[in-house]
């Protein structure tokens, strides 16, 4: 009986312990990033102007930005691998990368798999439409068929949604885009500033329709329980308060 009161004030001891230092066996993720010199960013390069590829190469945009003063707070290089959007979430949650980002917007989803770090821009989706096509508003989708970004919001919002003839999924905004000037969709359910940007590049062809769909939020995202998120966030409290996130979008969105 001795023997069992030992050993179970030692267990309990143990998750004394183990709660005052959040969990048991889970490391700082911080100290690995600092040991290892880089930070890993997941994201899908044909977001402008939150992540695109630049003119001499290499992903370039608004969030590489934000991450790169992430990485400049935690003194070690930014390294950024490119992948299909729907698979970042999970691949975080693996830890094939230590932040999520991608445009990525909140969701409830979203975050059973992952935390979000404070919202650093406010979001929408909008449709981008042919140039005259008459469409304005969700309503006018019945009937058509409509494109969108597998696993993004605008997914969610167009199968919601439920009045379209057919819902196209592609892998990138870029294949999305390409359908929708050859005449294989009629509209596409995209992020506003993604729309605007492709709408510009392509003014003969392509607007945006002037209804907002939803109301949403841009954040980062980083495996659970990590204490990169507490780093995260102090990087994206500065950058907001010194204007720099709206520089960043005003610079982006010229190029």
């Amino acid at each position: 009986m001795k023997k069992w009161t030992r050993l179970l004030t030692a267990l309990m001891a143990a998750l004394l312990i183990c709660g005052m230092f959040a969990a048991c066996g889970k490391g700082s993720e911080v100290a690995e990033i600092k040991k290892s010199g880089k930070l890993v960013v997941l994201t899908s390069s044909d977001f402008p102007p939150f992540e695109y590829q630049g003119e001499e190469g290499g992903t370039i945009g608004v969030d590489m930005e934000i991450c790169q003063a992430i990485a400049d707070e935690l003194g070690v290089e930014l390294e950024v691998v490119d992948m299909d959007f729907a698979d970042i979430p999970a691949a975080v949650a693996a830890g094939k990368g230590h932040i999520a980002a991608a445009g990525m917007t909140v969701t409830e989803e979203r975050r059973q798999i992952m935390d979000f770090t404070e919202s650093y821009l406010p979001a929408a989706q909008y449709l981008l439409v042919p140039a005259g096509s008459g469409i304005k508003t969700a309503a006018d989708l019945e009937g058509k068929v409509v494109g969108v970004q597998v696993g993004t919001t605008g997914d969610h919002f167009a199968t919601q949604q439920g009045n379209a003839k057919s819902i196209e999924r592609y892998a990138t905004l870029t294949e999305a885009s390409a359908a929708l000037m050859s005449g294989k969709l009629d509209a596409v359910v995209v992020d506003e500033l993604p729309a605007r940007a492709i709408a510009a590049q392509n003014a003969d062809k392509l607007e945006v329709a002037g209804e907002k769909l939803t109301e949403e939020e841009y954040a980062l995202g980083i495996a659970k329980d990590s204490d990169l998120l507490k780093k995260a966030n102090k990087v994206i409290a500065e950058l907001k308060e010194e204007g720099k996130i709206d520089a960043f979008v005003s610079n982006h969105s010229m190029k």
